[in-house]
Parts: structure tokens; sequence; C-alpha cells
């Protein structure tokens, strides 16, 4: 299973959420939106924390990106 996508790839804002499925149609319709990932809900257990197969997969992200950006996280309540 999926936990993390690239936001030009999301289809449905019941995983996702609204502002990333919003962020998505703005990339997918040419707008100038920075490329990023979210973290769909189904990462999270009912208190919050993330299951392990999520953890994983974020692991293996974070290390096939390229260190010469930066980057920025966003945390939203879960």
């Amino acid at each position: 299973m999926t936990y993390i996508y690239p936001l030009d790839k999301i289809t449905n804002s019941a995983y996702c959420g609204g502002k990333a499925n919003s962020l998505s149609v703005l990339i997918n319709n040419g707008l100038p939106v920075p490329a990023g990932y979210v973290i769909s809900s189904e990462a999270f257990d009912n208190l919050g924390n993330i299951i392990s197969e999520a953890k994983n997969e974020l692991s293996e992200l974070i290390k096939i990106l390229p260190d010469k950006f930066s980057y920025a996280i966003r945390s939203s309540a879960i």
C-alpha cells in the first residue's frame, strides 16, 4: 500500500485532504505550485501515530531527495 503521494498524483481528497487535493488540481491545470508530497490519513493509527509501513516509505523517500535543495515541512492537524 502507498501512504505518500506526489501532489500532482492526488485524485481523492478522502485520503489526502482538501488542501492537497486543491494543490493537485492547480498543478494539473498548469499553475505554478512547488513540487511536494502528502502523507495520507491511512498512514496513521487511531492515536495519530505513523504506522511502521508509512514510516519506512517516508525514510526511503527522504533518501532519494537531492541534498542541493532546501525543504519545507508543513503539518496539519490530524
